[in-house]
């Protein structure tokens, strides 16, 4: 046991300088959509994140992120293979990812225990009946899963790492959040990541991103490096996957509400590719339903929080009042 243990801190040590996506792709694998057991390789908006978070750890010593996406970019799991890492290089470091679903706990754990099983040299590891992942001593580092409820998880822990996933969605979510950032340390080397898709107008989710995005841009104006959190917008087509190659734009239809919004969606950098493929989405998937598609699918964090939410105004109009401002 202790001869492992020497074998995997030489090793980790010694692929300390590599950069996240080098290190992942040879270390890590995942379950894809095909169910094959493959090697994690980034894709554009995981790329994006990870450097985001290298620069600012770089930068200030520690990860604050408030991530607003687009569904399915993987965003959850580059957090997680990021924790991973950690864990890996650094002794008694205590990560928690709180999830608003017992469904996605599930889910994320699985993969923390695929990084687990399939990640060589390994520590040795201690066997839990909660969804965990502990290395034993001297590592000592663990990662726990946890599902936001009403009783207000995570309450009593000591936590160097936070991954609040999905948070717009949380039940709760004031109690949790109190519960939970009441044992994050905010030390150098800390990491906390709020990630979520938008859920409408208004919440902690909402008043965190506008918030840290006004605090984030008073900086930037005044010539200073950011030391509080980040904001990061990771719209749908940045994922290079939504697209339909070759087509032929006008083989798909789409009502006044949908094309609106394509003069922009080019200046953006859309190509017909991903024009005509989110026409089909709105098409089939949506059925017909432009600002469904933009709940899921946002173009612009404005956009996002606005086709999630109520308004008595109709939200085409909003949104065009919006790209005039």
């Amino acid at each position: 046991r202790q001869q492992q243990y020497e074998k995997a801190k030489a090793y980790w040590k010694s692929c300390a300088g590599m950069s996240d996506e080098e290190w992942c792709y040879k270390h890590l694998k995942i379950i894809d959509k095909d169910a094959r057991l493959v090697k994690f390789k980034f894709n554009e908006a995981q790329r994006i994140v990870a450097a985001i978070c290298r620069k600012q750890l770089q930068e200030t010593g520690r990860v604050q992120l408030v991530i607003l996406k687009a569904r399915q970019l993987g965003i959850s799991l580059v957090i997680q293979a990021l924790f991973f890492r950690q864990l890996l290089e650094n002794p008694n470091l205590k990560a928690m990812v709180m999830a608003h679903e017992e469904g996605a706990a599930d889910k994320v754990f699985e993969r923390t225990r695929i990084f687990r099983d399939e990640t060589k040299p390994m520590y040795p590891f201690t066997f839990s009946n909660r969804k965990e992942v502990v290395l034993a001593p001297p590592q000592r580092s663990s990662l726990e899963v946890e599902i936001a409820t009403q009783k207000g998880k995570g309450r009593g822990g000591t936590y160097q790492m936070l991954h609040l996933t999905e948070i717009a969605f949380w039940v709760e979510a004031r109690k949790n959040l109190s519960a939970i950032q009441g044992g994050f340390t905010d030390t150098p080397g800390s990491w906390i990541v709020w990630e979520s898709t938008a859920q409408g107008i208004g919440g902690e989710f909402y008043n965190k991103y506008w918030k840290s995005k006004k605090l984030e841009m008073e900086a930037v104006n005044a010539g200073r490096i950011p030391q509080g959190y980040r904001c990061v917008f990771l719209p749908w087509f940045i994922d290079k996957g939504y697209r339909i190659p070759g087509a032929k734009l006008s083989d798909y239809s789409a009502d006044a509400e949908a094309l609106e919004d394509e003069p922009q969606l080019r200046n953006d950098g859309c190509d017909d590719d991903q024009l005509a493929y989110r026409r089909h989405k709105i098409d089939t998937k949506y059925n017909g339903d432009v600002q469904m598609w933009k709940q899921e699918m946002p173009s612009n964090d404005i956009e996002a929080f606005i086709a999630a939410g109520r308004s008595v105004f109709p939200k085409s109009l909003m949104n065009r009042c919006i790209r005039k401002l």
